[in-house]
């Protein structure tokens, strides 16, 4: 049985890298780990640079599932994350995670289960109030899936940090701050398929 799977999100999603010279989303690893699991998997991409959670992501969201179900299928998880560009642009914290709730409620009423990802840190915390709108934003979104059963936490800004890690990691994994390099999307596939992986198994 093949388990579907799709990843909403921005340019983190789409793999934007080295200014837009370099694509290469986090989703090629996370198949690939899959695969060597000996897990069938249909992995849906939906990246797109400049997104913002409270404009486009929920037509994209309907769209991707309305494509799903014209083939007579459904998704059986949702990998969203979003939420940078908003903050960026000064949205409102719980205008932002309003908008994520909206596109949780619309999977789990398609079927699938959501794996809600917080925002990663930015090099730029010196700006104080997009880091301040950041982690009101991930404690909204971890508040919330402590209590849904039908959303899954995978803690991204934890899990892969930009300003407390060593310089090597730092060089290694971020590419200019905000986006990452070709290694650290596969490090977030990682990131991403292991936790989700552990859900899948049970």
């Amino acid at each position: 049985m093949t388990t579907s799977i799709l990843l909403l999100g921005d340019s983190l999603t789409e793999g934007y890298s080295g200014y837009g010279t370099v694509y290469h989303p986090y989703g090629i690893q996370f198949r690939k780990r899959f695969e060597e699991a000996g897990t069938e998997v249909e992995v849906t991409i939906e990246g797109q640079s400049g997104a913002r959670v409270v404009s486009n992501y929920e037509n994209r969201l309907r769209r991707a599932i309305s494509k799903q179900t014209d083939k007579g299928k459904k998704f059986d998880y949702v990998v969203i994350l979003g939420g940078t560009n908003d903050v960026c642009n000064m949205f409102d914290s719980n205008k932002i995670f309003s908008k994520l709730k909206e596109l949780y409620d619309i999977c789990e009423n398609h079927g699938a289960i959501v794996f809600a990802l917080t925002i990663m840190e930015m090099e730029f915390t010196y700006i104080d109030e997009p880091e301040k709108r950041r982690k009101e934003v991930n404690e909204l979104i971890r508040n919330y899936s402590a209590e849904n059963d039908k959303i899954i936490l995978c803690d991204l800004s934890k899990e892969l940090p930009i300003n407390s890690i060593p310089k090597d990691q730092k060089e290694l994994y971020w590419d200019d701050g905000v986006h990452l390099t070709v290694e650290g999307y596969d490090h977030m596939g990682d990131i991403i398929f292991e936790a989700l992986y552990s859900q899948i198994k049970k």
